[in-house]
């Protein structure tokens, strides 16, 4: 295939290793922004993948995926990247290129086009990315050398500073930020004034001090820092291996054993005394509760049943009868906010709320069976919400540039933490966007068959409607694929039960 003959290709985008004195966003904006002129410049019509994640692996990358799918569907000509190994210099390389081939599809970068069905080009292509596996593997196991080295040198190698101090890129050391260890001073006395972890994230809540990124104070927070020995000046490096990641092929987590970690103490200025760190870490001990072993058991609603007041997640209790027999009650929520203020949703027995579910599935299936088109705009307006909520969240993101760089205007915070905050943003600005391309293409692919095959799940499910009990593995199977939440909120007798079908 010539340039002459592609008419719609694919750029896409992923992180690399960061140009010098540059971020990975910057990086990243570089590359799309040269991408995207060498695509106009030729005329092509384009969409664009940008990848959040940094796998090497397809099934840790929505965006490739998604974009591997399209190509199978035979959407694009050529796929646009930055480089070769930008698409991939994992173990499944060669069948990228194969499915490539397979489809007549090219790779175009702004160096060099590769046409798989070109033999030459093939094993060119093959050779920079074993080339580029290699290269990957060397600069992996160097870098941890590198962060080994640092460690024993007392020097930050774990991330992102601890609240409570900042980065000195000069020093590779942690220096203490005085605005934020007035904090972790306060969460330690607290502590040992005998409050629990939830009381002191309340207490901090209460008081209007939040996290550096602006999010409340949760009990494992506050449990991070009481056990974290940072903040008596010490450097712990490889307590665990792997990671047990989501995005990520890695080892499961696994936890070392304290003599192959390294360790250096007096790395950094302390902010807690070690004395009274050492207490918090006797207290810790003495207070730690095994909680009793949940009754096991799926119940009917188990998943899909929320809180109507503070949307949490509702508990089940069995309650023996005189006669003998048991019954299954949604207990009361009592979930707390971050202010530490209880729910008060009341409970009930959960046969009541199955009886109305019942109800509301043959409802929906009426609905969808006398006005097709009807049950079809039923589907649309669920996802256009969506598509809305979604669109909020991300005008919200976008003002959160303008907020951070006020911070860094005013001296609130450096140029470094500018660049870390708007990374984050960025990130999950990113997640976002492509929750909303996906919640579109949901939307543009609502169709009759869809209804149709929602009628087949309800049929499915009404078979096991006589055997609905409040313990049914299989009625919550099936309900999994009909619906999406129920919501039952209750004050005194006023009872409220909405159920949201997918």
């Amino acid at each position: 295939m010539t340039n002459t003959n592609i008419e719609k290709v694919a750029i896409y985008l992923r992180k690399s290793r960061q140009e010098e004195g540059m971020s990975d966003e910057e990086t990243l904006h570089k590359h799309r922004k040269e991408l995207v002129d060498l695509v106009e410049s030729k005329g092509w019509q384009y969409d664009i993948f940008q990848e959040v994640g940094t796998s090497q692996d397809i099934e840790y990358r929505p965006e490739f995926s998604k974009l591997m799918e399209r190509i199978k569907a035979g959407y694009y000509s050529a796929v646009v990247a930055i480089e070769l190994s930008r698409i991939s210099r994992g173990s499944e390389s060669l069948v990228i290129v194969e499915k490539f081939q397979e489809r007549n599809v090219i790779i175009v970068t702004p160096n060099k086009t590769y046409d798989p069905n070109n033999e030459s080009d093939k094993t060119l292509i093959e050779a920079e990315l074993f080339g580029s596996r290699l290269e990957y593997q060397f600069i992996k196991k160097r870098l941890n050398e590198g962060k080994k080295r640092s460690a024993r040198m007392g020097q930050w190698t774990n991330g992102v500073a601890p609240i409570g101090y900042r980065y000195n890129r000069d020093t590779k050391k942690l220096e203490i930020r005085e605005d934020e260890s007035e904090t972790i001073r306060l969460i330690y006395d607290l502590y040992l004034d005998g409050q629990s972890q939830h009381e002191i994230g309340f207490e901090l809540n209460r008081r209007g001090i939040t996290t550096r990124n602006g999010a409340f104070y949760q009990s494992a927070t506050i449990g991070r820092i009481l056990r974290n020995p940072v903040y008596i000046g010490s450097v712990v490096y490889g307590k665990s291996e792997g990671s047990g990641h989501l995005h990520k092929k890695s080892k499961p987590l696994q936890f070392k054993d304290e003599s192959k970690w390294i360790r250096v103490d007096d790395a950094h200025p302390a902010i807690v005394g070690k004395e009274q760190f050492n207490e918090v870490q006797r207290q810790l001990k003495k207070r730690d509760k095994i909680p009793s072993r949940a009754k096991a058991g799926t119940f009917t609603t188990s998943g899909l049943l929320k809180c109507g007041k503070c949307g949490g997640s509702l508990p089940y209790r069995r309650r023996k009868l005189a006669s003998g027999n048991y019954v299954v009650y949604v207990h009361s929520c009592g979930h707390m906010d971050v202010y530490g203020n209880r729910c008060t949703n009341s409970g009930i027995r959960l046969d009541f709320i199955l009886k109305h579910v019942k109800n509301e599935v043959d409802r929906y299936e009426n609905e969808l069976t006398s006005n097709r088109t009807d049950g079809q705009e039923v589907t649309k307006n669920r996802i256009q919400r969506k598509i809305n909520g979604l669109k909020k969240e991300i005008d919200n993101m976008n003002g959160a540039f303008d907020r951070i760089k006020k911070l860094f205007i005013n001296g609130m915070i450096d140029e470094n933490e500018m660049n870390e905050e708007a990374e984050s943003v960025r990130n999950k600005l990113d997640a976002k966007n492509y929750e909303l391309r996906e919640a579109r293409r949901e939307y543009d692919e609502v169709s009759d068959e869809s209804n149709h095959l929602k009628l087949q799940r309800i049929a499915k499910l009404k078979e096991h409607f006589d055997e609905m009990n409040p313990e049914s593995k299989k009625a919550n199977e099936l309900l999994k694929e009909l619906i999406e939440r129920i919501t039952f909120e209750r004050e005194g007798n006023q009872i409220n039960i909405d159920v949201e079908f997918l």
